[in-house]
């Protein structure tokens, strides 16, 4: 199967480093927003990660104060299985 680096890089970051959102893989690569987002689109169409949503239930703290709403728009990415991204990759 043949990935761009950047895909690859992506792949392996959630491997160890488990769910995280666009941003955070941004921060966490440095690559630029516009790569990341190619890459996760490729990545998903291939069904090597998946998205999933936060949980959205409001809890009312220990002081009995609502928390705040979380932003619907946020999506956290994940490998889909659990195999090594070398075994995935042919790397």
């Amino acid at each position: 199967m043949k990935l761009p680096p950047s895909a690859k890089f992506i792949v392996y970051l959630l491997k160890f480093k488990g769910s995280m959102n666009r941003k955070s893989i941004i921060q966490e690569t440095m690559m630029p927003d516009r790569t990341v987002g190619f890459a996760l689109k490729l990545l998903l169409e291939k069904s090597l990660i998946h998205k999933e949503q936060p949980d959205f239930n409001q809890r009312r703290g220990s002081s009995g104060r609502r928390r705040r709403k979380r932003d619907r728009r946020i999506t956290n990415y994940n490998l889909t299985n659990n195999l090594l991204p070398f075994d995935l990759l042919g790397v």
